[in-house]
C-alpha cells in the first residue's frame, strides 16, 4: 500500500501569465532531476483564437529538490518550436518527458495537428540534448504514430531508461465515439529502443480495464522501488465525464516484476480527489519523481490542469 501525503499547488497559471504564448492551462507535468533543482516540464496554451481554436507549447518550472513548492525559475520562452505547415506537431507540443542516458538528454513529446472529422491526431516525436536547456527535435517527423495496430492516436509519452534499454509507456487510441463532439478511448501500450529512433512495438493493451471496454486511460509512469516496479496512471469513462465529475480522471495503480506484465490494483494507494480546493473535482496525469530519500508525485486537478498543477509526497510504501 501507498500512502501519499498532499503537499498542495506548485504552479498556477494565473501567476505567470507574463508571456503570450503561456495565458492558459498548465498541463501533463514531467519532472527531471537536476544538479541544482527539480525542472518540471509542462504543457500552456496562448489564449483561444477568434475560430475557439488554441495552440499548445512546452514551458517549464524549477523547483527546489528540498521543497518542490518553492519555485526558482520558469521558462521565458518555448522550450520546442511548433511544427511547420502540414506536420504533425504543427499546432501544439504536448507533453515532454525526458530522461537521462549516459551523458544524453533524451525525451518524446506529443505532437498535435487539427483534423476534420475528429478534433485532433497525435503522435509522438523524439529530442535530444547534451544539455537540458538545448533539446533540439530530431527530425520533423515523428517516431511513434498510428499504425495498423494503432490505429488512432499516440499520445502521452513518458520515457525511462532501465536495463540499458529506453522504455516508452503511452497510450494509443482504439476508436472514436460521438457526433458533435467525438471522443477517443484509449489504452496503455508499450515500445522499447535502444537509440530513441526505432521501436519495438507491443501492439497490445497493457493494463485491464475496470470501466469497461471504452474505458479512456492516460499519462503511464513508472518507477522501481522495494523489489518491484510500480506504475501510476489516470483512467476515466469515455463519456459524460465532463458533465458529472464521478466520471472524470482518477489515478490508477499496477505493478510488475518485469516491465511488460502488469498487474492492475487501484485499492493500493490513498489518492483520491479532496472534499474542497484546486484537486476537488479530479485528480490526473501522474509523474512520479524519485529524488534521493523522497518521491513525489505530480499531478494535476480541477479541469485536467486549466488552473494548476500540485504534488504530493510519498509518505509510506507496503509494497
Amino acid at each position: 500500500m501507498h500512502k501519499w501525503e498532499k503537499l498542495g499547488e506548485v504552479f498556477r497559471i494565473a501567476d505567470h501569465k507574463k508571456q503570450p504564448w503561456m495565458m492558459e492551462y498548465c498541463q501533463a507535468p514531467n519532472a527531471i532531476e537536476l544538479e541544482n533543482a527539480i525542472r518540471i516540464f509542462f504543457s500552456t496554451r496562448e489564449s483561444m483564437d477568434s475560430g475557439g481554436k488554441y495552440r499548445s507549447y512546452i514551458a517549464y518550472v524549477d523547483v527546489r529538490k528540498d521543497n518542490p513548492l518553492d519555485i526558482i525559475g520558469v521558462s521565458d520562452h518555448p522550450v520546442l518550436s511548433l511544427g511547420s505547415l502540414g506536420s504533425f506537431d504543427e499546432f501544439g507540443t504536448y507533453p515532454l518527458s525526458v530522461t537521462k542516458k549516459e551523458s544524453d538528454y533524451i525525451g518524446l513529446y506529443g505532437g498535435w495537428t487539427r483534423m476534420a472529422s475528429v478534433p485532433f491526431d497525435v503522435s509522438i516525436g523524439l529530442v535530444r540534448g547534451t544539455q537540458i536547456d538545448r533539446l533540439e527535435k530530431c527530425g520533423n517527423g515523428p517516431v511513434i504514430t498510428r499504425s495498423q495496430f494503432q490505429p488512432f492516436i499516440c499520445a502521452s509519452p513518458k520515457i525511462r531508461y532501465f536495463h540499458g534499454k529506453l522504455f516508452c509507456y503511452y497510450t494509443f487510441g482504439h476508436s472514436w465515439t460521438g457526433n458533435s463532439r467525438p471522443d477517443p478511448s484509449y489504452s496503455i501500450t508499450l515500445a522499447t529502443s535502444t537509440d530513441g529512433i526505432s521501436w519495438e512495438r507491443e501492439n497490445k493493451a497493457i493494463i485491464p480495464n475496470t470501466l469497461g471496454s471504452l474505458e479512456a486511460q492516460a499519462s503511464p509512469d513508472v518507477f522501481w522501488q522495494n523489489g518491484r516496479y510500480h506504475m501510476y496512471f489516470c483512467y476515466r469513462s469515455h463519456r459524460g465525464f465532463r458533465e458529472n465529475p464521478d466520471l472524470g480522471y482518477k489515478i490508477g495503480y499496477a505493478s510488475s516484476q518485469d516491465l511488460f506484465v502488469w498487474q492492475r490494483d487501484d485499492s493500493q494507494h490513498n489518492l483520491r480527489p479532496s472534499d474542497a480546493g484546486w484537486d476537488s473535482d479530479s485528480i490526473s496525469y501522474p509523474n512520479v519523481l524519485q529524488v534521493g530519500s523522497e518521491t513525489y508525485m505530480f499531478y494535476l486537478g480541477k479541469e485536467i490542469g486549466r488552473y494548476s498543477f500540485g504534488v504530493a509526497r510519498l509518505a509510506s510504501a507496503s509494497n
